[in-house]
């Protein structure tokens, strides 16, 4: 019994370090071709010369609780500049609320295409309602703000 069991137990531990490292798998930007949502429908007509930063947040995912202090910072210093928003996905009564969010600004495709990855961060052309630039498990303030000022010029040419 002995003989089987330290193998097995050891099988069992590799198994678990192979699946858990393809879960929390960390990329930059990830590499997938801009997708098209509807254009967001606006409040106001300054609205639609904003960025839109759309995060995909969970209370009980670890990544999202890193994300948070960054995505504040990033809140402050381009309020008025780029418009924010959380679809939170903790729960069932979240994620139906964030359902509900996503249709009224008109970004239910995305949310429909993202709602499982959580500690997603996008930016989104609220004109054209295209993804301008997709990160997953990023912790690099500085990339976002190289993106945010990106998204920010690209609105305001369209």
């Amino acid at each position: 019994m002995k003989k089987y069991l330290i193998p097995l137990i050891a099988l069992g531990i590799g198994g678990s370090a192979i699946a858990f490292n393809l879960l929390t798998r960390s990329s930059d930007s990830l590499s997938q071709p801009p997708s098209i949502i509807q254009p967001v429908q606006a409040q106001s007509p300054t609205a639609q010369d904003k960025p839109i930063l759309v995060q995909i947040h969970a209370d009980w995912c670890p990544a999202c609780k890193t994300l948070a202090p960054i995505v504040t910072s990033l809140q402050q210093r381009y309020q008025g500049r780029a418009n924010f928003v959380i679809l939170d996905v903790t729960d069932r009564g979240k994620t139906q609320a964030s359902e509900a969010k996503a249709r009224a600004l008109g970004l239910s495709n995305f949310f429909a295409a993202n709602k499982s990855q959580t500690a997603t961060i996008a930016l989104i052309n609220p004109k054209n309602g295209q993804v301008i630039q997709t990160f997953r498990k990023n912790f690099d303030t500085q990339a976002y703000v190289k993106a945010i000022d990106n998204a920010i010029t690209q609105v305001r040419q369209r």
